[in-house]
């Protein structure tokens, strides 16, 4: 089973963390700006902030509210947002 598989699985039905982020904590996708990214738990310990649209997988952290940060400030980069 693929890695997107897993996330897809876990940004799905079943999540192990119980509680995702506000949506107002995350930005949207740089890539397609859906509102669907949330932060998850990529493997133990290890997360990162997925687009439920188009898949993009942001940078990865040791915590939730770290890869939301880092979601954040590289959503907000001009060399990132499609033309």
């Amino acid at each position: 089973m693929g890695l997107l598989t897993i996330v897809g699985k876990l940004f799905g039905a079943h999540r192990l963390n119980p509680s995702p982020p506000q949506p107002s904590q995350v930005e949207p996708c740089p890539f397609c700006r859906s509102r669907l990214a949330r932060a998850i738990e990529v493997d133990t310990g290890l997360w990162a902030t997925y687009c439920g649209d188009c898949k993009a997988l942001g940078p990865r952290s040791s915590s939730e509210q770290e890869a939301a940060r880092l979601w954040n400030s590289w959503a907000r980069k001009p060399e990132v947002l499609p033309q």
